[in-house]
């Protein structure tokens, strides 16, 4: 319950955030006043942008989300940390994501603490080769060469519009847990001048976190960048114009916000808001205007 009262305060004061600036011009007058809050607004549009830019990231011009409810699992923390991580994901996913999955779901959310995440990834490079599906050869080098406290990434796979993939990667999206199986063909059924007839999804995300990067955190901040980093296809922003929980495990060693920020929330609601199967350019406009709403 403490929990959920948390959370529910959150975005409460998202929507003060929200509304403090149009309130404040109301109460205002005079043709300065105007010209102001009229400047505040682009600013807040294009830092929201950036920020929409930058952490969003595409895949075949397209964004990708999660097309199956979320279920998050833990490996190497205490199992009262790890029930608690969970249940703090489920919750973020029910409010602005996804949903939450059965108590009993494949994960498709997958949180590992290691004392050695360059290794865990070699490993996981090696012998489960479908988790980085749908990354190109210098993505996952990338990866391999990251020298922070968190290695994290999204398996994508291309779907039509009925939802149905050209690749498998975490289940057959019916309840399995088949990694191999895996289909090279696509059927469209339909054409559309205003919709693609494809999308990007989500099959699971992994997030690898070294383990002495978690001394003196709070495991609210941690489920909240599991959270957010899981729901999305992106990386922490290269500014800082933008607070965002994104940043709490920043390579330079950044301890970032204590928990979703206004920003975060914003993006993954608007994000979700749709089914995917507009272009990048579409979507990053349409979200960017979502997140300037809490900047002003």
């Amino acid at each position: 319950m403490a929990m959920d009262r948390y959370f529910r305060f959150a975005i409460a004061a998202a929507a003060v955030c929200a509304t403090v600036s149009p309130v404040a011009a109301q109460e205002s007058s005079g043709q300065e006043t105007i010209v102001v809050t009229g400047r505040q607004k682009e600013e807040a549009l294009e830092r929201a942008k950036m920020f929409v830019n930058e952490v969003a990231r595409t895949s075949n011009d397209q964004l990708a989300r999660l097309k199956e409810p979320v279920c998050p699992a833990v490996s190497g923390m205490s199992e009262a940390s790890s029930t608690w991580l969970v249940e703090r994901v489920r919750k973020v996913a029910e409010e602005i994501g996804p949903g939450a999955g059965s108590d009993k779901c494949v994960p498709n959310l997958v949180v590992i603490v290691t004392d050695d995440v360059a290794a865990t990834f070699r490993d996981i490079k090696e012998h489960r080769r479908r988790w980085l599906a749908g990354l190109t050869e210098r993505q996952r080098s990338n990866l391999a060469k990251s020298t922070g406290p968190v290695i994290a990434w999204t398996a994508t796979s291309l779907r039509n519009e009925d939802g149905q993939r050209a690749s498998e990667a975490f289940g057959d999206g019916h309840g399995g847990s088949d990694f191999d199986k895996f289909s090279r063909t696509l059927r469209v059924n339909s054409a559309s001048f205003m919709r693609l007839t494809r999308e990007q999804a989500i099959d699971g995300s992994v997030i690898l976190i070294d383990r002495k990067a978690l001394v003196d955190r709070a495991t609210l901040q941690i489920a909240d960048y599991v959270a957010v980093r899981g729901l999305i296809q992106g990386e922490p922003p290269e500014s800082n114009a933008t607070e965002t929980i994104l940043r709490a495990f920043s390579p330079g060693g950044e301890s970032g916000p204590d928990s979703i920020t206004p920003a975060d929330y914003a993006l993954v609601q608007a994000l979700y808001s749709t089914s995917g199967d507009r272009s990048a350019v579409h979507e990053r406009a349409r979200i960017a205007k979502k997140v300037a709403e809490f900047d002003y």
